[in-house]
């Protein structure tokens, strides 16, 4: 492990040495000729659904890589020799939590699953203000996504279907935001504030903390109902950034057009 008193010097040197993946690299590529092609009226259905799962690639990617730069400046080398900082997915210390459940939610659409696979060694970090900054960082990535996506939807001319994906894309960050502020254990809501917590209770916490907050996610899609407040609250901040209702439904409907019938 590197030494956490690394000068400010070496700390940038260390962050451009994580560089970035060709994974993520290819990832905005399909991303940008799903834009392009949507844009000049071709891809329908199907590029709606490479726009939205590669766009949601995207975002995970900088979720992750939003704790781990945090991390790093926060006193934890070991971030960069573990490979997170270059926005590689499987670098992860979990790719089943931070990409596999993620994508498979998104498929079944409707929601955001949170990911949150990058290990910190936190009695690293110089304090606990740092702790908390560190889970703070992702869910700060997916509100830097939502507000970008926003902003192309309110001033950019869009095609219809490429609204709809650009406008869908945007509630499933909105969607991940609240889910990750829950102070559910497991989740970066509850690490933003666990450090006011005793270190054994926070100990005990930790070690069950990844099932309690899959559990949770599971109850919560297997009673839809449960989901109407998530939903709602989405859908209200999607409408004050003025996302469209209409287009994040069309571009709901796009995505998942396996349900559509054969008409």
């Amino acid at each position: 492990m590197s030494d956490p008193g690394r000068t400010r010097e070496g700390a940038r040197i260390g962050l451009k040495e994580g560089g970035v993946s060709f994974f993520f690299l290819m990832s905005l590529l399909v991303f940008a000729g799903a834009v392009y092609e949507l844009g000049i009226g071709r891809g329908g259905a199907i590029g709606v659904f490479v726009l939205v799962f590669v766009g949601w690639i995207i975002s995970l990617c900088l979720h992750e890589w939003g704790h781990a730069v945090v991390a790093w400046y926060g006193g934890d080398r070991s971030v960069a020799e573990r490979g997170y900082l270059t926005l590689n997915p499987i670098r992860y210390a979990n790719p089943l939590f931070s990409i596999i459940l993620p994508l498979a939610f998104l498929a079944m659409g409707g929601i955001g699953f949170p990911g949150g696979a990058v290990y910190v060694n936190r009695s690293a970090l110089k304090s606990s203000a740092w702790s908390s900054a560190v889970s703070a960082a992702g869910p700060a990535m997916n509100v830097l996504c939502l507000v970008l996506l926003a902003l192309v939807l309110r001033f950019a001319p869009l095609s219809d279907p490429l609204a709809g994906g650009l406008a869908f894309l945007a509630f499933l960050q909105t969607t991940a935001i609240i889910l990750n502020l829950l102070p559910v254990p497991g989740l970066d809501g509850f690490g933003i504030i666990e450090s006011l917590f005793p270190a054994n209770e926070r100990a005990a916490i930790a070690s069950i903390g990844g099932f309690v907050s899959i559990a949770f996610l599971v109850v919560l899609y297997s009673a839809p109902s449960l989901f109407t407040p998530l939903w709602n609250a989405a859908l209200t901040i999607c409408g004050f950034l003025g996302v469209r209702e209409g287009d994040i439904a069309n571009g709901d409907d796009l995505f998942r057009f396996w349900t559509s019938g054969p008409g």
